[in-house]
């Protein structure tokens, strides 16, 4: 399986240490940070997690210009985030003839440059499935045929009529767990498996980066959505009751629904 994933790159930095008073100077913890390390945040996340899954991986982006997502951390809780190079070069700049060998693309538009409105309009030519995570008005995908899109639930109640528009929408509905919709019609529901949320960053990466996989493992056969939807909700689960961003792999979400199931 190869899968190709556009949009748009970033490093999750992580400031982790102890807080044990208040600053001096203002009503704020005083942290001692005891150690900092990167992980892949963005599109870099979604390749990722489909290399976790056994995918071979295109990605489609420039190495130009990586936004960093800083976050001070004291155990679990994030106190504050800060970001920098904070913008993308466009896709334009490093797109070629683009599709060759590949099963499926995926588009993860955090909104940060890579995606250009003109690639939004080649896209309406590419006869594989997308799956398209974006931070854009959905009007602007809705002329793409093969589109399965997935808003999070501020962007779904925001653009809602539009969204419905979609012959296929992954709903994510954080706690609520995940619903697919066809042309606004709820057609699959899966409530949440997580027992113990400990970090939902990138959580959404992994809903995309699973429900592809698992889609295209299974032909690419909308009648076969609900186990394409019950592999990601469960993925998600998993991701969630980790810290910081992470990847996880096919057994461990296996696992994860034969615990859900049991």
């Amino acid at each position: 399986m190869r899968i190709g994933v556009i949009g748009d790159p970033m490093v999750d930095r992580y400031w982790v240490g102890k807080a044990t008073m208040l600053s001096p100077e203002a009503p704020v913890p005083k942290v001692k940070t005891e150690k900092v390390f990167d992980t892949l945040g963005g599109a870099c996340n979604v390749a990722a997690n489909l290399e976790a899954l056994g995918v071979d991986v295109v990605r489609f982006w420039s190495e130009k210009n990586i936004p960093v997502k800083n976050r001070l951390m004291v155990g679990d809780v994030q106190l504050a985030r800060w970001d920098e190079n904070d913008y993308c070069v466009p896709i334009g700049d490093v797109f070629p003839d683009p599709l060759t060998n590949l099963d499926a693309v995926i588009v993860s538009d955090y909104g940060k440059g890579t995606i250009t409105p003109e690639f939004v309009d080649l896209s309406q030519n590419i006869a594989l499935p997308m799956f398209i995570d974006s931070k854009r008005n959905p009007a602007e995908w809705s002329k793409i045929p093969n589109a399965i899109v997935f808003p999070n639930d501020l962007e779904y109640q925001t653009y809602q009529e539009e969204y419905n528009k979609f012959r296929m929408c992954g709903h994510k509905q954080g706690a609520k767990g995940m619903r697919l919709l066809s042309y606004g019609n709820p057609w699959i529901e899966k409530v949440a498996t997580a027992y113990n949320v400990r970090s939902v960053i990138g959580a959404g990466d992994t809903v995309i980066a699973a429900f592809a996989y698992m889609f295209v493992r299974l032909g690419c056969l909308e009648s076969l959505s609900t186990r394409a939807l019950t592999f990601a909700n469960a993925a998600a689960a998993c991701v969630v009751e980790m810290p910081y961003t992470t990847v996880v792999s096919e057994e461990t979400v296996v696992r994860k629904m034969k615990n859900y199931d049991s």
